[in-house]
């Protein structure tokens, strides 16, 4: 007995001084890394908000998936794209991602269309937007324009899936996301982080992040330790299914919709999201694009992507 309290007691004291280590080298460096845009307070904290470009016609509102370390970097391959368009582009950052803070208000779809509102608003991007969300935000996209369709002048689905394809989906077990939240907390997962095998496995999804400057990649690997697992992003995911009902599966009238849906994704994984998936691109009268590439198709396509965004743009400016 005594031998196993000694190597728990052992184990306890390693777990906590990596934790502390971890919160160290995780400040300092955060520290180096200066918000891009701008930094605005939502319910006493802080968002961040990224403006890029100018133009005449609506704003690209880029939205991004789940637990994306640091979407004002994500998203830069195809905000170079879209400039060169003439597409202006706004990154909202929400409680959980990049440089924004975190909230303890829950994590309902109404909760945070409300906070990256109120985000556009104070950093003076006013509507109307036309939404490009990525992967689970397409539920964010459908319930921002059944609440204020006149502030939406189109969809665009970055290999999002309708949102009543999550109410069926497997999720990960609830087990699953208080490992991981272990793992950061010690600081496990900063140090699997350096090990090339670990992180080149998940970067797979992102094309090795081929399109991103040395400057943003450094960038990436900060904030994917930073905010890893943390409580917005797990609250997210618990309250999915949920967010999925709340958001429905139709979208206003007027609101052009175009699903650019990634070719790894029709081929591979198009009938997990059936029958909701066919059904909302019938409903929604959308446009349906296949892109080649795996699900994080702003790293593989960008090019296809901004010409899909500019053409719904001048389709709005010209109706």
């Amino acid at each position: 007995m005594t031998t196993v309290l000694l190597i728990l007691l052992c184990l306890a004291v390693i777990c906590i001084g990596g934790h502390f280590l971890s919160v160290y080298y995780t400040r300092k460096e955060t520290a180096k890394c200066t918000a891009p845009g701008k930094m605005v307070t939502v319910h006493g904290e802080p968002m961040h908000v990224r403006v890029q470009g100018e133009g005449d016609g609506p704003v690209a509102v880029l939205l991004s998936g789940w637990s994306t370390a640091v979407p004002s970097v994500d998203f830069q391959p195809l905000v170079r794209q879209l400039q060169s368009l003439g597409i202006p582009t706004a990154i909202v950052e929400k409680f959980g991602y990049g440089f924004s803070g975190r909230t303890k208000v829950p994590r309902t779809v109404d909760n945070t269309v409300a906070e990256m509102r109120e985000a556009l608003q104070l950093a003076g991007v006013k509507p109307p937007y036309l939404l490009c969300g990525h992967s689970m935000s397409g539920v964010e996209m459908v319930r921002w324009s059944c609440l204020h369709p006149e502030e939406v002048a189109g969809i665009v689905s970055i290999d999002a899936p309708a949102p009543l394809a999550y109410t069926h989906v497997p999720l990960p077990p609830a087990a699953l996301f208080g490992v991981q939240s272990f793992l950061c907390w010690c600081g496990l997962d900063r140090l699997l982080s350096h090990v090339p095998k670990y992180y080149k496995r998940e970067d797979v999804y992102m094309n090795g992040f081929a399109d991103l400057t040395a400057e943003e990649l450094a960038a990436t690997r900060v904030f994917q330790r930073r905010n890893a697992a943390n409580s917005c992003c797990l609250g997210e995911m618990k309250l999915l299914k949920q967010n999925a009902q709340t958001a429905g599966g139709k979208v206003p009238d007027g609101i052009p919709v175009t699903m650019c849906i990634a070719s790894d994704t029709k081929k591979n994984r198009w009938e997990t999201l059936q029958p909701e998936e066919e059904t909302f691109i019938r409903e929604n009268n959308a446009r349906e694009v296949v892109v080649e590439g795996l699900h994080n198709l702003q790293h593989y396509d960008p090019a296809t992507l901004a010409r899909e965004i500019a053409a719904l743009a001048r389709k709005k400016e010209d109706a």
